[in-house]
């Protein structure tokens, strides 16, 4: 039994460790996606024949 208590508390700190070290970047490839349908979404509503109109639509998808 005090094995089987050894290996519960060597996984919790495992998972303490894990949640300390989480970086921006993890949480960025998280919004990844829906930050890319945000963006399609932008440039489809700002479709125009005019050609200003689109060129302004892809500086604001791309900033």
């Amino acid at each position: 039994m005090a094995a089987c208590s050894g290996i519960i508390t060597q996984l919790m700190q495992v998972a303490k460790n894990t949640l300390n070290h989480v970086s921006f970047e993890d949480i960025a490839a998280l919004a990844a996606g829906d930050m890319r349908a945000v963006d399609d979404l932008i440039v489809k509503s700002l479709e125009s024949d005019v050609t200003l109109v689109s060129q302004v639509s892809e500086y604001i998808v791309m900033s």
